[in-house]
């Protein structure tokens, strides 16, 4: 049967516009889910408190003396909005606060003191009140460090249950996410060995009962850099 030519170029028409028409609007929806699962993700835990916005840091407070709060969230916004007014927050109500210092603010989350910085502060160093310690490279792999510490601030002793130094088992620490530099370029783990380190982590300790395991295993490191006396 021959087909009509005018029919058969309208048909091609139609059907060229469909296609076009369903590429439009799949690049449209898309476009608007990708925007909101970016915002989603970059969106930043936030408090406000007396007038100021702090931002969290990620960091875990590990010195906290007292249990009294200054404060409580009453009012929250959605995780993609910035708090307005005073115990507000973007990521829920009913947590405790207390005033660390003008620059800080902590936040017990989860049964952790989270450090929350003032966020017209650029500076990113890590706050004194973040567990720390100095310790001795004694064996290196490409994931991890076995050291041996040296020196523990008094702040943080109460995470070893108390004991001195020589006291403290040897810590297995993962440094797989973690670039150790010297002299501003990049080492490698074997070229630790000897030398000593300061550690900064969360506070947490993973083994259940650290006297029955060996060596001791840290909960979240969050960095690892050579140690210089000034």
């Amino acid at each position: 049967m021959k087909i009509n030519s005018k029919f058969f170029l309208l048909i091609m028409v139609m059907l060229l516009s469909f296609s076009l028409a369903v590429s439009c609007d799949k690049e449209k929806n898309n476009g608007i889910s990708e925007e909101t699962n970016s915002e989603a993700e970059n969106s930043d835990r936030m408090i406000m408190v007396n007038g100021k916005l702090y931002r969290d840091t990620g960091y875990v407070d590990s010195c906290v003396e007292c249990g009294t709060a200054d404060g409580e969230i009453l009012t929250s916004v959605s995780e993609t909005e910035t708090p307005k007014k005073d115990k507000e927050s973007n990521f829920g109500e009913g947590y405790p606060y207390q005033l660390l210092y003008e620059s800080h603010v902590i936040v017990n989350i989860n049964r952790k003191w989270i450090i929350f910085q003032d966020v017209t502060i650029s500076e990113a160093g890590i706050p004194d009140t973040v567990a720390n310690f100095l310790a001795e490279v004694s064996e290196a792999s490409d994931n991890s460090l076995l050291v041996n510490v040296n020196y523990l601030p008094k702040n943080f002793r109460w995470i070893f249950d108390n004991q001195r130094e020589n006291m403290i088992k040897p810590i297995s620490i993962n440094i797989e996410n973690l670039a150790i530099l010297e002299n501003g370029n990049e080492i490698s783990p074997e070229e630790l060995i000897g030398k000593t380190v300061k550690v900064w982590f969360d506070g947490a300790i993973k083994t259940e009962n650290p006297e029955m395991s060996s060596p001791t295993e840290l909960g979240e490191v969050y960095k690892v850099e050579i140690f210089k006396k000034d």
